[in-house]
């Protein structure tokens, strides 16, 4: 009898111990980011041995898709001109915020880093739900379509948070 009283308490215990398991949901998402090729109002721009640096650059766009809304971001940038004229090579690393329409909050914060070869853009995302969409996350990779035109192809996670 000892023995199965001592076996219900440890039991009791682990699963007292054991986080629940929270559910969750995984979706694809895709969505458009659109920037306009406006020039962005920088902290601070050099060149230095070629390339071009600009930091703490302003720029505004929208996200339509599986999400719509706008975008308020900090771009940083490092390129090079392959030649006169000629598409840039590069990296670029993105931190900004999203507002769904209709909304007046900040739903959503992101982080990019991309990649410019040839002036092709390739990259990755994450977006990350906050206030009342806390517990949603998104992972993706960036695809450039046009100056100004992103794609964005991932999964977005829902957890019950």
């Amino acid at each position: 009898m000892k023995a199965i009283v001592l076996s219900l308490l440890v039991l009791v215990t682990l699963m007292t111990a054991i986080p629940s398991a929270r559910a969750s949901t995984q979706q694809p998402f895709n969505a458009m980011l659109v920037t306009p090729e406006a020039p962005m109002d920088c902290d601070r721009i050099w060149v230095d041995g070629g390339v071009f640096h600009a930091r703490g650059c302003e720029q505004t766009g929208t996200i339509t898709g599986d999400m719509s809304g706008t975008m308020v971001l900090t771009v940083n940038l490092d390129l090079r001109a392959s030649g006169e004229g000629g598409p840039q090579d590069g990296t670029a690393q993105v931190k900004g915020n999203i507002t769904l329409e209709g909304g007046n909050d900040v739903s959503y914060t992101m982080s990019a880093n991309a990649l410019f070869q040839e002036g092709v853009l390739n990259g990755n995302i994450v977006i990350l739900g906050i206030g009342t969409f806390k517990g949603t996350f998104i992972i993706g990779k960036l695809i450039g379509i046009a100056d100004g035109f992103v794609k964005v192809a991932g999964t977005m996670l829902t957890t019950n948070a």
